[in-house]
């Protein structure tokens, strides 16, 4: 794969009144439903602030990933949440919009009833919006990790293996629908292949928490 310089993930928002961000190279999503544990949303969204770059920050580059997280508001009326607004994004974290993403999901095939879980946490990487019926993906459930401190190093590394092109297996995190070849082959693996390309290492940030 040839190496390019600059895709990178940032973060995007999906507001009530707006669909996904266009033009990224990479679509990734934070699905969390109603009944996850608190403390492993939290460590979910404080990776999402504190570790991933906002859009428009840094060096221009020709191709980025979002990392996606809808919200229960309109564009209009919400400040860009950043580092020190968790308590904010915890509230305003809107489930049912994650939920109606994993539905979108279940009816284009990609995951099977038996994979939704009520109190499930996904993380799920693609070559387009979920609504715009993408090509490529992999969709992870990582509620199942044993702590919340887990499940944040889980994405931190995620984000790494991603950017890196590399590929990882975790246990505890399943894969959905899992095989025993899709659970050995990590998303940076995936979404490298989906690419053409093998991603720089990111700059590591301070979890805030």
């Amino acid at each position: 794969m040839a190496p390019f310089s600059g895709v990178r993930l940032e973060r995007a928002l999906i507001f009530t009144d707006r669909a996904e961000p266009g033009g990224y190279a990479l679509y990734a999503y934070l699905l969390m439903e109603r009944s996850a544990d608190p403390a492993r949303r939290r460590a979910v969204l404080n990776v999402y602030l504190c570790d991933i770059r906002a859009a428009g920050t840094g060096q221009a580059t020709p191709r980025k990933g979002a990392l996606i997280v809808p919200v229960a508001t309109k564009a209009a009326d919400y400040p860009v949440p950043g580092p020190g607004d968790l308590d904010r994004l915890m509230r305003d974290y809107d489930s049912y919009a994650a939920h109606d993403r994993l539905l979108d999901l279940v009816q284009q095939g990609r995951m099977k009833p038996s994979d939704l879980r009520p109190d499930g946490i996904y993380f799920g990487a693609f070559d387009q919006p979920i609504g715009a019926m993408p090509t490529r993906s992999a969709i992870y459930e990582i509620s199942g990790l044993p702590q919340p401190a887990d499940v944040a190093n889980w994405l931190l590394a995620e984000r790494e293996d991603i950017e890196l092109g590399r590929q990882v297996a975790t246990p505890g995190v399943q894969r959905v629908p899992s095989t025993a070849r899709e659970i050995l082959d990590g998303v940076g693996n995936a979404m490298a292949d989906m690419l053409h390309i093998a991603l720089p290492s990111a700059q590591a940030a301070t979890v805030c928490e």
